[in-house]
């Protein structure tokens, strides 16, 4: 990995890999009314032979739910080293919008869209990104990074003949990127809360660690221009973790008397291919976007926020009951 991409995290890290690596963009693209979500996922492959080498983009709708899958060649993704810009056949993306013309057996997709007014992930010494000081290790098996808590939108896209308006809706944009998708996690995504300029995002994974595994796990929640994040490296822990049938709560406290609980319930998704070390898996995991989190912040036991965050992102994958008890357990 290069310097400028370990303090860029957004911009394409596998200029250097042959195989044995994925790197994907996740664009949440949600309308005004919320009827329509979209979520549009760019990326690349590589196998272990050239031939199970790809680039793809990933289409998921929300209401109803179901999810696209384009292959693309390998040579057809290519990306800037400087800033991050990805090209795949004749769809681009980039921080500040995307230009779509996706054509095939799964479906239709053409149309531009403008990104503005970013909340973007603050850069602080010592931590590029929300992976923290784990951003300078070199054997993380999946990295994560969040480029924009949210973003205005401004256009169109025709979606299988019908036209959807994203003007004045908001967007959301992450990225993955390593040799594999966790064995096991959760992920949970919005912001579309009655508090406006309000993001939360969270995840909890089954972490490899020099042939163990560890809960990894962060919360972000900004609001009112401020961040709150809870994760592993910053001494939070999660005290509870309770998952039910498309539904799951967990609580997760800083030393510093800062609490926050979730409570999060899907709503109807699709499966979405997942990387693995064989392969893109078929289905790899099951999202759902139309999905709603109610977040309650407490600073020693007195609550300071509560709202529900509303066309939300949710994942439950492997066995996340498991997570919290993977310290110190071997393969």
């Amino acid at each position: 990995m290069s310097w400028k991409a370990l303090w860029n995290p957004e911009i394409f890290h596998g200029h250097k890999k042959r195989k044995g690596f994925f790197e994907g963009w996740y664009f949440k693209l949600v309308d005004t009314g919320e009827k329509h979500p979209y979520s549009f996922i760019p990326g690349v492959f590589l196998g272990k032979t050239p031939g199970e080498s790809h680039s793809f983009i990933q289409v998921l709708q929300g209401s109803p739910p179901k999810s696209y899958y384009f292959s693309f060649p390998r040579e057809d993704f290519s990306a800037r080293r400087d800033r991050f810009e990805v090209q795949i056949g004749k769809n681009l993306f980039t921080r500040d919008g995307i230009d779509l013309d996706l054509k095939g057996a799964e479906g239709e997709v053409k149309g531009s869209l403008k990104f503005s007014g970013h909340s973007l992930w603050p850069r602080r010494v010592c931590s590029p990104g929300i992976m923290g000081p784990f951003s300078f290790v070199p054997f993380m098996e999946c990295n994560h990074h969040v480029i924009s808590f949210g973003h205005d939108l401004e256009g169109a896209l025709l979606i299988n003949g019908k036209n959807r308006n994203f003007s004045g809706g908001q967007g959301y944009l992450e990225k993955d990127w390593g040799k594999s998708f966790p064995q096991s996690w959760i992920w949970l995504q919005s912001n579309h809360f009655s508090t406006p300029r309000t993001s939360f995002v969270a995840s909890l994974a089954k972490i490899p660690w020099l042939g163990s595994f560890f809960p990894g796990f962060f919360a972000a929640f900004f609001h009112g221009g401020k961040l709150d994040l809870f994760s592993t490296y910053n001494l939070s822990r999660v005290t509870e973790l309770k998952i039910g049938e498309n539904e799951l709560t967990f609580i997760i406290k800083k030393p510093s008397g800062l609490e926050l609980n979730i409570r999060a319930k899907s709503g109807a998704g699709d499966f979405l291919y997942a990387p693995s070390r064989q392969a893109m898996e078929e289905k790899g995991v099951k999202e759902s976007i139309t999905a709603t989190i109610e977040l309650t912040l407490l600073k020693k036991g007195e609550i300071i926020f509560r709202d529900k965050g509303t066309t939300a992102g949710m994942e439950i994958s492997g066995d996340p009951g498991g997570i919290l008890k993977t310290k110190g357990a071997g393969k």
